[in-house]
């Protein structure tokens, strides 16, 4: 029997090939289809869990003591030694505290953000670290909320701020609203496990409540609470923010070591840099403390002026404010910025402000900080700088008024007042180009921004 022959005409053959075309349309459309129908189901069913509150309360370890605690009116509380409520807010390390019945999230800096008094008898919002911390309709508030990126995660703070006369069983009566930073209220501290609690950071830093005698609460470097005792006092500022219910980690888990961050930023130039991150430049070790209108960068030397190991004490001068042509202004402008290699390729020339105090007890910075300029590359700062910590006698830009021969000085958590032929040690300030660009490092105390390297050739 002979075999059977299967006789292909054009025809068919042109069939075949467009039906293979057909099925090999179809499929990878198809292919196409499931795979964006299942990414978009992973948006979708990630969604609810993208907001930070819902991961906070998701993730709680029910076996451990040192958590996020569900409070009976349905907020939240971290309590204990918590180690995964790290937050990045605009280059500063927060601690996550609580969730609010609507999910916004109230968190507290690490660390002091600056050191100030607050001796004032009124309630926190009139003092002068309010104003320092929160914009208004005065003039030069807000020195701390203008430096904050990503702001429109912020909401309006609600904090206790009542007088206790005693505060180991109290309830809150009054409120504060309508501001942005608080400090932290003794009800949140001893919710937190007090002592025993992430909020004991070993410094002193100030509370937001007063006693029967109109003396602030205060922290002390070993979790203590005490009271002010002296309207010279100055400690750290430990800025309270709330965080809106719609905040989203874009990444992070929490630790010290990768906290929660909400916005991923490239750091290309100087501008780029947090406020707070630290820069290295001329073998010297600075803090970010602002970006200026010109969008160049305000940065303070991390520690004082050292010679041969050693702080270098200087004389201030003949006149008890900052002059390019005698005492501490000339040695900055002629000798200490030898020290600044290539400075004119580096450094903005920048009218610095100082002014004067009526009297320690009256202090307030809007008023006493801004009455006179002086242009220079290098100055010192005044008490509304930030990264105003440490206790090594340094001068300010601030003198008094009860003799020409007076300037402040920090020191032993004390603004004081010495003459002007006595020494003390100096904390300079620079303005640098914002366009130098940040060829390594981190920002970290241990991994600095590095710069490129401008030579005058």
């Amino acid at each position: 029997m002979g075999k059977m022959r299967l006789k292909m005409t054009k025809e068919k053959i042109f069939q075949v090939i467009n039906t293979i075309i057909i099925i090999g349309i179809l499929v990878f459309y198809l292919g196409r289809l499931i795979y964006y129908k299942k990414k978009l189901f992973t948006i979708y069913n990630n969604a609810s869990y993208s907001y930070l509150s819902t991961v906070l309360i998701d993730r709680i370890d029910y076996s451990s003591a040192d958590r996020l605690l569900e409070n009976e009116d349905g907020t939240y509380t971290y309590v204990g030694n918590v180690k995964n409520n790290y937050i990045l807010v605009s280059g500063s390390l927060y601690r996550i505290m609580s969730i609010d019945i609507n999910s916004n999230i109230k968190a507290i800096a690490q660390e002091s953000i600056t050191i100030m008094p607050l001796f004032e008898k009124e309630v926190f919002n009139n003092t002068s670290i309010s104003h320092w911390l929160n914009k208004s309709e005065l003039e030069n508030t807000g020195i701390y909320e203008k430096m904050i990126r990503n702001s429109n995660f912020l909401i309006e703070n609600s904090s206790c701020i009542c007088q206790l006369d005693n505060f180991e069983n109290h309830s809150c009566n009054q409120a504060l609203d309508l501001s942005k930073f608080s400090l932290l209220s003794l009800k949140e501290y001893l919710a937190a496990g007090g002592q025993k609690s992430y909020l004991n950071n070993g410094e002193n830093f100030w509370l937001g409540n007063r006693n029967n005698e109109d003396k602030y609460y205060l922290i002390n470097e070993e979790g203590a609470i005490g009271v002010s005792y002296s309207d010279s006092l100055i400690i750290g500022v430990r800025p309270v923010l709330t965080l809106s219910s719609s905040t989203i980690a874009k990444s992070g888990d929490g630790t010290k070591e990768n906290p929660f961050v909400l916005l991923n930023t490239v750091i290309e130039k100087a501008l780029d840099a947090p406020v707070g991150s630290y820069i290295q430049y001329a073998d010297k070790k600075w803090r970010v403390e602002s970006i200026d209108e010109n969008r160049n960068v305000i940065l303070i030397m991390d520690g004082v002026i050292q010679k041969d190991g050693e702080d270098y004490a200087v004389k201030f001068g003949s006149r008890n404010y900052l002059t390019l042509k005698s005492g501490l202004g000339q040695y900055l402008n002629s000798e200490f910025i030898k020290e600044l290699p290539n400075y004119e390729n580096y450094l903005v020339l920048k009218k610095w402000t100082y002014g004067t105090f009526p009297y320690i007890g009256e202090y307030d910075y809007r008023v006493s900080c801004y009455e006179n300029e002086v242009e220079c590359y290098v100055a010192i700062p005044n008490i509304s700088f930030k990264h105003l910590t440490g206790n090594d006698n340094y001068y300010l830009a601030n003198n008094g008024t009860q003799s020409n021969s007076l300037v402040c000085v920090i020191n032993e958590n004390l603004i004081k007042y010495i003459k002007i032929n006595k020494t003390a040690n100096v904390k300079p300030v620079i303005c640098l180009n914002g366009q130098v660009m940040i060829i390594s490092g981190t920002g970290t105390e241990d991994n600095p921004f590095i710069l490129e390297v401008i030579s005058n050739e």
